[in-house]
């Protein structure tokens, strides 16, 4: 069986709305959504049209420390 996975990253606003991006860092897709329909659609678009990935993440990626901070990579909220 052959597992996938892929980010979600979610901000939320003063007045409560959502905006984010669904990536995944196998393949280096990733789109932006602006409200909760366009997530769940992206999610059923990522999980029915990404093409495989062409290896394991298990076996590709390394692992990082415990307690490592997304900071480390220079990722901050951009809103």
């Amino acid at each position: 069986m052959t597992r996938r996975s892929f980010v979600v990253r979610i901000w939320l606003d003063e007045e409560g709305a959502i905006s984010g991006q669904i990536s995944d860092p196998l393949t280096d897709w990733r789109h932006p959504f602006q409200n909760s329909t366009q997530l769940w659609a992206l999610m059923k678009s990522f999980l029915v049209e990404l093409p495989p990935a062409e290896s394991s993440p298990t076996k590709s990626r390394k692992s990082l420390p415990e307690n490592s901070a997304s900071s480390e990579k220079g990722d901050s909220d951009p809103m």
